[in-house]
């Protein structure tokens, strides 16, 4: 009984919430933002094995048609010139994993078979326009405190397709980063310490 109250109450708040969004949108807010928004209400009003896909698009009237594809199945276009598949897409909408989705999600990514050699995979939250949280499994280690390279795509991503400014905060377990997008490039910044020192005793040949 207690699960289904909270669950009532979650609802209730992703009504009014989602109420508000629609003026929001219906008031002519860019829809990267609102999509962020919307990731930031079902990650607040919803339990975290709970998401939700979404297509969205707008046609303009000169024509051109702008979409943004949050886990759903790539969509068809159809025009007087033919069908094309809409096949650029990004991540569902909702929370972060927790972490016994994010162990099971992280190695599945890390190895698919997309990446014949393994590749570094950052799940990524916009919680405010300058601010992005992140948890990292690094390629033939697992879950990683932090990742310069990690912050950094994770700071473009979330400014390219999820709403955040060009310049973030990134949140990894180990501590924050400032990442700045500038158009000569992308700037990390951040405190750093050593965690361990040691000796190598392999020999002179080389590793």
């Amino acid at each position: 009984m207690a699960a289904q109250n909270v669950e009532a109450k979650r609802l209730d708040r992703l009504h009014e919430e989602s109420g508000s969004l629609l003026l929001e949108i219906e008031k002519e807010l860019k829809a990267a933002h609102a999509l962020a928004k919307l990731n930031r209400v079902l990650h607040a009003s919803t339990l975290s094995s709970r998401f939700a896909s979404l297509l969205y698009g707008e046609l303009e009237e000169n024509g051109s048609f702008f979409y943004y594809n949050a886990g759903h199945d790539a969509p068809l276009l159809v025009t007087d010139a033919g069908c094309a598949v809409l096949r650029t897409g990004g991540t569902v909408l909702g929370p972060l994993p927790d972490a016994q989705r994010f162990e099971r999600l992280g190695p599945a990514l890390s190895t698919h078979s997309m990446f014949p050699q393994g590749t570094n995979v950052e799940f990524a939250q916009v919680e405010a326009r300058d601010r992005v949280r992140i948890m990292i499994w690094e390629r033939g280690v697992g879950p990683t405190s932090s990742s310069g390279t990690g912050s950094s795509a994770s700071a473009v991503a979330a400014a390219a397709h999820g709403g955040a400014a060009r310049a973030v905060d990134v949140i990894a377990p180990g501590g924050t980063q400032r990442v700045e997008w500038q158009d000569d490039g992308v700037y990390l910044t951040g405190w750093a310490e050593v965690v361990f020192d040691g000796q190598w005793l392999g020999g002179t040949g080389s590793i």
